[in-house]
């Protein structure tokens, strides 16, 4: 489905045409007030999502989430599942919970020291070696333990591990496991695993439903200005300025189709066919709306 990448860009060049076409039949005054209002609505929808997705995560759902990572990290093992990563690796050596255990209670830089540890009991590997490679066989095991009775969804678990890799947060995540209180680990799972995730899917979806009733309202009101057209000599300059005004809200409606997939690419974690950051990035048109961040480009 990669190859159907210029459907994303035949369809920006499809609703620009069909804005501009919409845009000299409404007319200049009609397109401008509708421009205005669109403008005005896509800055309150835009900055009301900000507010207003992190408050209702924060409200109605952290605490929720937290309670959900304390019961899970409840029982955790750490030198269990270290342990286990390591017999089941090509090291040249064991190590017994009780041994990964003594490492954890110095509370060292855990996996420098491990590797350390390993590489003095005789693992022909050196420690960097070693260390990157127990460090990553035993991050998706403790992930699996924490997130196995509060993600059921292959997509949304997809979509978590992308974000954690993404952020650089994972590591923060298995090392709260490995030596942290329960506490600290569901706080840590919360901040660096779940957080991004929802706050980007609530504040998308208030962005997105504020437009669509914004939009209800700004009809009526604009449609009061149609009947400019009709004026001699007036009428067709109206009609020219109505197609440039309607290209600039072709431009809107492209930017917020685009904040709507990749909220659906964050979601699935990129992993939905034609729906994915592999086909996106091929696009020459659409990959500049999707990757554009508005506020970013008039705040930096």
């Amino acid at each position: 489905m990669e190859n159907l990448y210029w459907f994303y860009d035949v369809c920006v060049i499809g609703i620009l045409i069909i804005a501009v076409y919409c845009g000299a039949k409404k007319g200049l005054m009609k397109s401008v007030v509708m421009t205005v209002l669109i403008v005005a609505s896509f800055i309150v929808s835009w900055f009301a999502a900000e507010a207003v997705g992190p408050f209702v995560y924060d409200k109605f759902v952290k605490d929720i989430i937290v309670d959900a990572f304390m019961e899970s990290a409840e029982n955790k093992d750490p030198a269990g599942i270290v342990s286990s990563a390591i017999s089941a690796g090509d090291y040249g050596v064991d190590m017994s919970p009780d041994d990964v255990n003594a490492i954890i209670e110095s509370k060292p830089d855990f996996f420098s020291e491990l590797a350390s540890s390993m590489r003095k009991n005789g693992s022909p590997e050196n420690e960097e070696v070693i260390r990157d490679s127990v460090e990553s066989s035993v991050t998706p095991m403790i992930l699996d333990v924490l997130l196995d009775d509060i993600v059921s969804s292959d997509y949304i678990r997809h979509a978590l591990d992308t974000v954690g890799e993404a952020t650089g947060k994972v590591g923060e995540v298995v090392l709260a496991f490995i030596s942290g209180s329960r506490e600290e680990v569901a706080y840590a799972a919360e901040q660096n695993l779940i957080a991004p995730v929802l706050i980007w899917l609530f504040k998308a979806i208030v962005f997105v439903v504020l437009m669509l009733v914004l939009r209800l309202i700004i009809g009526p009101v604009s449609n009061a200005f149609k009947a400019v057209n009709k004026i001699p000599i007036v009428g067709p300059v109206n009609v020219l300025f109505g197609g440039v005004l309607g290209a600039v809200e072709g431009l809107i409606v492209v930017y917020v189709i685009s904040i709507v997939i990749k909220a659906v690419v964050n979601v699935t974690g990129s992993s939905l066919i034609f729906l994915n950051t592999q086909t996106i990035n091929m696009t020459k048109l659409f990959l500049k709306f999707y990757n554009f961040d508005i506020i970013g480009y008039w705040f930096k």
